[in-house]
């Protein structure tokens, strides 16, 4: 995900052709590639934490687990789920536009 933010500043603000630091090719493949990675770790946490709440249910039934603090948890798995959908639609976009050799293979 850090990869992914570090990348944002590098393309272009008003619909300009050239990225400022890095060629248009090599910038949309290491896009895609940061957002298939951090697509990939909220699949990962998203499953973990269904994982963790699924286990838990004799302490949300007693109490000792907050109605807020599950409520907040609900509000951040939506939030990390619209996230992955979007990361998902930028990774197709800069695959679609980049050459097949230009593909760099994903970090993780």
């Amino acid at each position: 995900m850090r990869e992914l933010v570090r990348l944002l500043p590098c393309l272009p603000a008003t619909g300009a052709t050239a990225p400022r630091e890095l060629e248009a090719g090599e910038l949309q493949a290491r896009l895609a590639s940061s957002c298939e990675a951090s697509l990939r770790t909220i699949h990962l946490g998203l499953a973990s934490l269904g994982q963790l709440v699924a286990r838990c249910s004799m302490e949300l039934q007693d109490g000792t687990i907050s109605t807020d603090a599950i409520e907040n948890l609900g509000h951040l798995m939506a939030e990390l789920g619209d996230l992955a959908s979007e990361c998902m639609r930028i990774a197709g976009d800069c695959r679609s536009r980049t050459p097949a050799g230009a593909c760099l293979p994903c970090a993780n």
